[in-house]
């Protein structure tokens, strides 16, 4: 019986809590957030406003540097074809590794480095 009225309570309040309504993250605005974490002393006003003051600052100056890649990532090494074709034979990666000093990795036949 006690156990009847356990579930019938743990029931009502799981009905409860589906339907109130939880707004989507598109609905709240950022005021209210910023508001609502003053309000709880989560952040002061004065943090607020040094934190923006920073980002600021962070923008103007990653805005004034450019950057300029001059390395390719991706490097293939030397010879890549001819790399590629001697990875087929035992012997032509043996010579390999002793003439260009190349480095050999099992892989399985679905992917295909060179």
């Amino acid at each position: 019986m006690l156990s009847e009225n356990v579930m019938e309570k743990s029931v009502a309040k799981k009905t409860e809590a589906d339907t109130h309504h939880v707004p989507n993250a598109e609905e709240i605005s950022l005021e209210t957030v910023i508001n609502l974490l003053v309000k709880k002393g989560v952040l002061s006003a004065d943090e607020l406003f040094s934190l923006e003051d920073q980002m600021r600052e962070y923008r103007q100056y990653k805005n004034d540097v450019k950057y300029m890649k001059i390395k390719n990532n991706y490097d293939r090494g030397r010879f890549p074809k001819l790399k590629k074709s001697m990875s087929k034979r035992k012997w032509s990666r043996r010579l390999g590794s002793m003439l260009f000093g190349w480095k050999w990795k099992k892989v399985k036949k679905s992917q295909t480095y060179y």
